[in-house]
C-alpha cells in the first residue's frame, strides 16, 4: 500500500535556484581559496625579503624577485574576489525558506496515480 501526503504543494523555481540548491556542482571557490592562501603564504618569505632590500635602498631587484612579489600580489587578489564570491553565494537553507514564501500552488493528486 502506497501512502501520499495530504496536499501537495508546487513552487515556482529557477534553474539558478535549483542548481544552487542540489550539492551535485563542485563549488570551487573555496578550492581556488586555498589555492591562492597557498601560494601567497609560499611567496611571501621571498618577497617580504626583495621589499625590505628595496626599502633598504638597494634597488637592485631581480626578475625573480619582481616575479615573486607580483605572484604574491596576484594571489591576495585572487584571494578577495573568491572571498566575495563565496559570501555572496546564496546559502541552501536561506533560499529553500525564499522559495517556500513565493506564491505556492496547491496540486491535487490524480486519483489512483502515482504521488
Amino acid at each position: 500500500m502506497r501512502t501520499s501526503p495530504d496536499r501537495m504543494v508546487r513552487h515556482d523555481i529557477s534553474d539558478e535556484e535549483a542548481e544552487a540548491l542540489s550539492d551535485s556542482k563542485p563549488r570551487f571557490e573555496r578550492e581556488v581559496l586555498i589555492a591562492a592562501g597557498g601560494l601567497f603564504f609560499g611567496a611571501l618569505p621571498a618577497a617580504a625579503n626583495a621589499v625590505s632590500r628595496m626599502s633598504d635602498g638597494a634597488l637592485s631587484l631581480t626578475i625573480s624577485d619582481m616575479a615573486t612579489c607580483a605572484v604574491a600580489v596576484v594571489a591576495v587578489a585572487v584571494m578577495g574576489v573568491m572571498a566575495l564570491a563565496i559570501r555572496k553565494r546564496p546559502k541552501g537553507a536561506d533560499m529553500l525558506e525564499k522559495i517556500r514564501a513565493r506564491t505556492a500552488h496547491e496540486v491535487r493528486p490524480i486519483p489512483g496515480g502515482r504521488a
